[in-house]
């Protein structure tokens, strides 16, 4: 890798009665942009939201003069859905990072954070040295959670020397999760009978296939009615031994999916809004 220099100028002078001098050009040091290399790395292979994700800055100085006032500038991340883009920052400085000199602990001081970017400042790099960034964003709202959306996160440098500026990305994409959550109450209890309803959420961003429910009749019963978003099942689709209910049962062909969750953009803010895909269990007990 080249590593040129602006070479002293030399003068040689007379004056008076034969004297002679010479004086050298001041001249500063010269690093050509291809003896600084700049890297980026993310601990994370996929994302959702509430996540932390760990990124790694790497800047090696392969020439032998130190590289001094140098700015790294990192983004908060752009984000694109299959059909837009989203121009709010998904990621959020968490407050914490590493910084190392040839892989021993250094100091510098701490970033200056807004709400789109972080600056990182270091007042020297040693000649033939490498320094890692290591630090933690969070995932916020902003971020789209949809299949197939992405963040782009991008470190950029500018190398003093030369105002040239290297530039450095990394793109992480939506995980693809189902994420389940349920509530069970006593819906009404009158009539002689006791109904229970079961509802199972879909946090995530595609369906939960092939659903198995347990539960626990724990009424004395005439008969059982058992509906699944309002619609009435067959009893040869659910089992129950003593007080264990499972639906479906098994070797039954009945099949229970949640709907994925959807995410709704607020257009002012660029924030998304999640609500989440459901499906309802009754569960009517006839005493």
């Amino acid at each position: 890798m080249p590593n040129d220099k602006i070479t002293p100028t030399s003068i040689t002078f007379e004056y008076g009665e034969n004297k002679s001098e010479t004086v050298i050009s001041n001249c500063p040091d010269y690093i050509n942009v291809e003896s600084v290399t700049l890297e980026k790395f993310c601990l994370s292979q996929n994302y959702f939201l509430g996540d932390n994700i760990t990124y790694i800055i790497d800047i090696k100085n392969n020439s032998d003069v130190p590289l001094f006032n140098v700015k790294i500038k990192e983004n908060m991340g752009k984000s694109k859905t299959e059909i837009e883009s989203n121009s709010y920052s998904p990621l959020k400085y968490s407050g914490a990072f590493r910084y190392y000199i040839n892989g021993e602990t250094a100091a510098i001081s701490e970033p200056k954070v807004y709400s789109d970017k972080i600056i990182f400042e270091i007042d020297a790099l040693p000649a033939l040295s490498n320094a890692s960034i290591i630090y933690t964003a969070e995932i916020t709202e902003n971020a789209p959670l949809t299949e197939k959306s992405s963040i782009t996160n991008t470190t950029s440098i500018i190398i003093p020397s030369t105002g040239k500026t290297l530039k450095s990305s990394h793109t992480t994409y939506v995980k693809e999760i189902a994420d389940i959550k349920t509530i069970k109450q006593i819906k009404s209890s009158c009539g002689g009978s006791v109904t229970y309803s079961v509802f199972i959420y879909n946090y995530g961003n595609i369906p939960a296939k092939n659903v198995v429910i347990k539960d626990k009749i724990e009424h004395t019963y005439s008969s059982l009615n058992i509906k699944i978003d309002s619609k009435p099942i067959n009893s040869s689709d659910y089992s129950l031994n003593s007080s264990d209910l499972q639906i479906p049962s098994y070797g039954s062909k009945y099949s229970i999916s949640v709907p994925e969750a959807k995410f709704i953009k607020d257009e002012n803010f660029d924030k998304f809004a999640t609500v989440p895909g459901i499906v309802e269990i009754t569960i009517e007990c006839k005493i």
